[in-house]
């Protein structure tokens, strides 16, 4: 008998009423090496007398059924353990993991394009036999991060095909695991393209239309998970952040009640002690009052220029002016109030005269310097030196401020520059200042392009903070000094 052809909708019988019909399903072999799934319906010929004449065997080819249903049910089930997924790597994870069985592939990667759009991220990855790089830039030449840049499926049906169209790569293609074939899908959500997941075979593969849909529906319902992991991570980091500025908010005001409270306080008791009039003080005595309440007026009128500043870089709103400027003249203009803050220590500092100039605000790093510098004289002992010291250094000025205090360790070094992190003594844990220096320095060097950071300190001496500024372009030599808000 013949097979029945797809799509034939004929229902076989036997050829007396009540004869029974034999079906069974086997695995049958073809003649270029393809296994196929083939129902058999079988049922005995029979006369008149109800002998048998013979017997009607057919064959139906049920392979693409077979296969469509498993691929069916693999993605329901990648959609089902997705939507459980809440980070980019579970979703990875999910993906690599179940993709291969059904299409018999011994090796699989699921890469994403970076937040600037100029590299790629391995996110996962399953059988590949080596180990890779975290990232690549977006222009290597690799068919997967081709499919990611493109958002175009690309189909390698033979190592021939690879070296033909990726004769710069053909290593690394060997390298995945000893592939033949690879098939690159992009993950796309909406219209927005955001990574490819690389399938690769360990023989020559001719893709068909079905593996073509499975890999691609496959895809699909990757993209829109990380495109919800996303959007999770999105909401959950902006919750951490209001409970972070809820938190903030409670220690500002427990914090600023305090420290303004406290030269308050001395300003009303020994103005109201002037005033007095049961008690006459003498000139020396009203000339020490005089000046207790001069210096808690100048702490007020600090931490309110403190608190001022964190709120316009915490909105976006600060005022800088540039201009190429040399260190030594920011120096200059913040020496008096350096040499002030140094008045128990001893201040060093080295600055040649031959460093290149600086594209800054020479006020705004004036205060950074009296920043670091008060920051050091706050924890370290009387009579011990403070060093500046300013060097060239990979197309930067970089400044070190040294001490000789009891130093930050280095779990620390980062959480320090967070707002209202307030320093403790080892001696006497007493409160060291609000807490806005570093995070306002922080800010002022962010806002010129620079960095600023802890460098390991050398022996028998407690800190060292460092910050750099970017050497002035030559087209900035002659600039305007227009004021920028950052």
């Amino acid at each position: 008998a013949l097979p029945r052809m797809p799509g034939d909708s004929r229902e076989f019988s036997s050829p007396r009423q009540g004869m029974p019909v034999i079906r069974y399903e086997a695995v049958r072999p073809t003649k270029d090496g393809r296994q196929l799934n083939v129902n058999f319906s079988t049922a005995a010929l029979k006369d008149d007398d109800g002998e048998i004449t013979g017997f009607i065997v057919i064959a139906e080819d049920v392979t693409h059924n077979k296969r469509a249903a498993l691929f069916d049910h693999t993605l329901q089930s990648i959609t089902t353990a997705l939507s459980q997924a809440v980070t980019p790597q579970n979703v990875a994870e999910i993906i690599v993991s179940r993709i291969a069985a059904p299409l018999g592939s011994h090796a699989c990667a699921a890469i994403v394009l970076s937040e600037d759009g100029q590299s790629v991220e391995l996110l996962d990855s399953y059988g590949l036999g080596v180990s890779l790089p975290s990232c690549f830039p977006l222009d290597t030449p690799d068919p997967l991060i081709d499919s990611a840049r493109t958002a175009t499926s690309i189909w390698l049906s033979t190592e021939d095909e690879y070296r033909r169209y990726y004769p710069m790569s053909q290593d690394i293609f060997q390298q995945y695991a000893s592939s033949h074939a690879l098939a690159c899908v992009p993950m796309i959500a909406g219209k927005r393209t955001l990574g490819a997941l690389g399938i690769s075979f360990a023989e020559g593969r001719s893709f068909d239309h079905l593996e073509r849909t499975f890999l691609e529906g496959a895809a699909q319902q990757c993209a829109l998970a990380l495109d919800r992991a996303r959007l999770y991570e999105a909401e959950a980091q902006a919750r951490r952040a209001a409970e972070r500025a809820d938190l903030l908010k409670v220690q500002f005001l427990a914090m600023i009640s305090h420290e303004l409270r406290t030269p308050l306080t001395s300003i009303k008791g020994f103005a109201s002690s002037l005033l007095a009039t049961d008690v006459i003080w003498d000139e020396t005595r009203q000339r020490e009052f005089i000046g207790i309440i001069s210096d808690e007026s100048d702490a007020l009128t600090d931490l309110i220029d403190q608190l001022l500043d964190f709120s316009r870089i915490e909105s976006g709103t600060l005022r800088i002016v540039k201009e190429p400027v040399s260190l030594i003249a920011i120096l200059e203009d913040a020496l008096p109030q350096l040499r002030a803050l140094t008045l128990n220590h001893l201040l060093r500092v080295n600055v040649p005269p031959t460093l290149p100039l600086v594209d800054a605000d020479r006020r705004r790093i004036g205060q950074v310097l009296t920043n670091l510098v008060g920051n050091a004289t706050r924890y370290a002992p009387s009579l011990t030196e403070i060093w500046i010291t300013a060097y060239a250094e990979d197309n930067m000025i970089c400044v070190d401020i040294t001490d000789e205090g009891p130093g930050i360790a280095p779990e620390d070094r980062e959480r320090v520059f967070e707002p209202f992190r307030q320093g403790t003594s080892q001696d006497r844990g007493e409160s060291k200042g609000v807490g806005l220096g570093l995070a306002i320095s922080r800010g002022l060097i962010d806002a010129h392009h620079g960095r600023i950071w802890f460098r390991d300190p050398p022996p028998k001496v407690g800190t060292v903070i460092s910050f750099g500024l970017p050497v002035c372009s030559s087209e900035r030599l002659h600039g305007s000094g227009e004021p920028e808000i950052v």
